[in-house]
């Protein structure tokens, strides 16, 4: 595996493990909702701003990884996942200033 791979690797491991603090979390503790649709919006944030949800020159590992993030995101808090992908992804569309 390249070092490129390793990189996006433990991007994709640090943006599951906030998904995953956050639902356990919200089983534990009861989290505010809002609490859990903020981490999972910057969770999509990220994912989409290094367009883990548009990639395909990935290795095998790392579009499973990208694939059950999106899953797990979809399952904690659809709605604030769709929002934060959506909207980083009109930002990106966006052509830039003159």
């Amino acid at each position: 595996m390249d070092r490129h791979s390793y990189l996006h690797l433990y991007r994709l491991a640090t943006i599951e493990g906030e998904l995953l603090a956050s639902a356990a979390l919200n089983r534990i503790r009861g989290q505010d909702p809002e609490a859990v649709c903020a981490v999972t919006a910057m969770a999509g944030f990220r994912f989409a701003g290094w367009h883990y949800d548009s990639r395909a020159d990935l290795s095998p590992v790392c579009q499973a990884a990208a694939a059950s993030i999106h899953n797990l995101a979809l399952q904690s808090n659809s709605a604030g996942w769709q929002w934060a992908l959506e909207t980083e992804r009109a930002r990106r569309s966006e052509s830039p200033m003159s």
